[in-house]
């Protein structure tokens, strides 16, 4: 009921765009394979090990027929090093500074030293960021917005019927004045089996609660339903 009397401008809905933009844009990601010598007993020997087989792969030698001969990382060397698809900062430090400094025409890394060894890097793709377009999205952020104007306004009524109905206990004309709501009354209930929305156990507990049954004064707020729906209740009649 409050939604249909909202109103967004376009141009809140182009802000909010323009500050989220991250919200509609992916991260940038690669894939890259590597080949991994681990430190051992003798870290000089597994640098120097690592810049021979830099210097096969740059002879011309098969980066995947490389790795899967020499690399430490046996589970990604049977894949010929490949790691899949990662984001920035997914791996060990120096390990992604490298990896996100190389280029596709710049593809192969020198020896990288991390905390797992002596790495040599191929970059085989890079999925760009991109970004959905204003357009496409424009519709989403509107109801979004809708959305969050009228909850804004349902809890300002909200609070505005809890304090009045509290202060004026012995009526729900003030309460329903002061959020231009009109007084309704039910069929009679039960402390069961009631019609909608008074089949809400929350709603029966308060209806047959001392406050309103016996010292007949309005009812705190009670939420009916997850959507958004409240009502307080006083005692019309009790048989």
């Amino acid at each position: 009921n409050i939604k249909k009397d909202v109103v967004v401008e376009d141009s809140e809905v182009q802000a909010y765009y323009d500050d989220n933009l991250s919200s509609y844009s992916t991260i940038e990601r690669r894939r890259a394979s590597h080949i991994l010598i681990e430190f051992g007993e003798d870290d000089v020997a597994a640098e120097q090990q690592a810049n021979d087989i830099l210097a096969k792969v740059n002879a011309g030698d098969d980066f995947a027929a490389l790795a899967k001969e020499f690399s430490a990382d046996t589970f990604s060397g049977e894949n010929g090093g490949d790691l899949d698809w990662f984001e920035q900062g997914a791996m060990d430090v120096e390990f992604d500074k490298a990896v996100f400094a190389l280029t596709k025409e710049n593809n192969l890394s020198e020896v990288v030293k991390s905390d797992f060894g002596f790495h040599i890097i191929k970059l085989t793709d890079i999925e760009e960021v991109s970004t959905q377009a204003f357009a496409d999205v424009k519709a989403e952020i509107l109801a979004q917005l809708t959305n969050d104007k009228a909850l804004e306004v349902y809890y300002d009524l909200h609070t505005q019927m809890a304090e009045v109905a509290f202060e004026s206990p012995d009526s729900l004309e003030e309460a329903a004045g002061v959020i231009n709501a009109e007084i309704k009354t039910s069929n009679w209930l039960t402390r069961g089996n009631n019609a909608a929305p008074f089949n809400n156990s929350d709603i029966v507990e308060v209806a047959f609660s001392d406050v309103v049954l016996l010292d007949n004064m309005n009812s705190d707020v009670v939420e009916v339903a997850a959507d958004q729906v409240a009502m307080v209740v006083r005692l019309s009649d009790h048989q």
